[in-house]
């Protein structure tokens, strides 16, 4: 069985276009797809570490209910979408199961970057609040895995010129794409 967990962000949810169509280029590749269902998150959640942390946490209680009863002995693939901080709740649930997926990052956080696993491909925007561009770039050395970087994009990869945004998304999904023929 070739499985794909989505982990979206707090705003950012499955029908948004990176975890939209990468999740198409996935289930075209025949992965079979399951998405976590998060409970509400306080409207300041993303306001401080703290809460951050908080929100975190209660997305990983969401996914071991959803996805922790899965048998992942039957993965010959396993894929990991996330987004935000769905990239830690992603990256602490494969450790926590002792899983080595591959990983479609879009926009860590600061925080989930030390849980990073090194199979996969980070997607982060140089103007993104939420985390430090050297500090991602740094971190993607360190663990050997690529970064895409989208030059003045936010944490949801755009620019504000929806053209170069729509050809950008398009880039962004050639490079899922290039990933899930090398699985």
């Amino acid at each position: 069985m070739k499985l794909a967990l989505i982990f979206p962000g707090i705003g950012y949810h499955a029908d948004k276009p990176l975890i939209y169509y990468s999740t198409r280029l996935a289930r075209n590749a025949g992965f079979d797809i399951r998405t976590i269902q998060y409970d509400p998150f306080p409207d300041d959640a993303l306001g401080s570490r703290e809460r951050m942390i908080e929100c975190v946490r209660q997305a990983l209680d969401a996914a071991e209910a959803q996805f922790g009863s899965i048998d992942f002995t039957q993965c010959e693939e396993l894929l990991f979408i996330s987004k935000s901080i769905g990239t830690a709740v992603a990256s602490l649930f494969a450790d926590r199961h002792g899983l080595t997926p591959f990983h479609f990052y879009f926009t860590p956080v600061d925080a989930s970057l030390p849980r990073l696993q090194p199979r996969g491909i980070v997607f982060h925007g140089t103007a993104d609040p939420l985390a430090t561009t050297d500090l991602v770039a740094e971190t993607c050395r360190e663990k050997g895995l690529p970064l895409h970087l989208t030059g003045h994009g936010n944490h949801s990869l755009e620019t504000g010129q929806v053209l170069d945004d729509v050809r950008e998304l398009r880039h962004i999904l050639e490079l899922c794409e290039h990933y899930l023929k090398t699985l």
